[in-house]
């Protein structure tokens, strides 16, 4: 499998920034299941329009992203190869962007051989339904397949088809009246579809604290004021807007693992902070990971 590590490559600064990330909004189905109270409207994803374009001050995080979806087992295990539905987030064509379209491997021979020794089936033993029955979310979706590959693999984890990757390496190819897109390296996880470089500047006016708070009976709004860098003069004099950076609930044993609060006082991000997100249906730009800029080692003008 060198050649999947060769192909890599290209992304490895994606990978070392997602392991720098402070993660504000992006919150797993498992964590949610866990948590009191039951999940946030946040963390829905028919809130973030699949159709959207980048606003002033942020950036596709990837040429090609996208949310994976399951195909129903049946037309699953007809194909001999392992593909899914993904529905299109960026793209270098933007006719595409907001269309469910196939994804899938490319048949190279190296792959296939790939593909061959990874693909198996699945079915839950007794330690699996024991775990589910502790509150662990495992692959349900997935139970009984006679044969899951690396993408329906990956798709499958998300309970709710929430899985969002940036794409390496695609091919698109006209099939018909359907287009199908096809890679040869792995899809790569990434919190939301764009970017964008900020300091944070506070807490919004006037806008509604959130529905879980810890630490304080009433928290400052997770609704922040933020400044946009400008590439021209190299500081953060460029338009102001107000984004969220949504409160996660807390963990099973009550502790909440991060929060906005007090965000713009963090000597952590004097330098500034990127911002991973989409639009919601709103038109509020809602912050799904953040990364201090010290953490890329990188100047300002990219995360990576």
């Amino acid at each position: 499998m060198s050649w999947l590590r060769q192909r890599g490559y290209g992304w490895l600064g994606i990978l070392a920034m997602l392991g720098c990330l402070v993660i504000g909004g992006g919150v797993s189905h498992s964590s949610l299941t866990l948590a009191q109270p039951p999940p946030l409207t946040f963390s829905d994803p028919t809130q973030y329009p699949a159709q959207q374009a980048p606003s002033e001050g942020y950036l596709p995080v990837a040429e090609w992203s996208g949310r994976l979806i399951l195909p129903d087992r049946a037309a699953a295990e007809a194909d001999d190869m392992d593909w899914v539905w993904v529905e299109i987030y960026t793209s270098p064509n933007p006719a595409l962007v907001g269309q469910r379209v196939r994804l899938q491997w490319q048949g190279s021979p190296e792959i296939r051989d790939f593909l061959a020794l990874v693909t198996r089936g699945i079915e839950f033993d007794e330690a699996a339904n024991a775990s589910l029955q502790k509150g662990i979310v495992h692959p349900t979706r997935l139970n009984g397949w006679a044969k899951v590959g690396p993408l329906q693999s990956l798709a499958g984890t998300r309970p709710q088809d929430d899985m969002i990757v940036a794409l390496p390496s695609v091919i698109l190819q006209p099939s018909g009246q359907e287009p199908v897109l096809k890679i040869d390296a792995s899809p790569i996880q990434i919190p939301e579809r764009f970017y964008g470089l900020v300091k944070v500047l506070g807490p919004a006016a006037n806008q509604p604290a959130p529905e879980v708070c810890p630490g304080r009976q009433v928290c400052p709004s997770d609704y922040q004021q933020v400044q946009h860098y400008n590439p021209a003069s190299q500081a953060f004099d460029g338009r102001i807007e107000t984004v969220r950076i949504p409160q996660v609930p807390p963990a099973k044993t009550g502790v909440f693992q991060s929060t906005p609060q007090d965000l713009a006082k963090s000597a952590t991000g004097q330098a500034g902070w990127y911002l991973y997100g989409a639009k919601n249906t709103e038109g509020t730009f809602v912050v799904w990971a953040i990364a201090r800029v010290s953490c890329s080692n990188s100047s300002p003008k990219r995360p990576f």
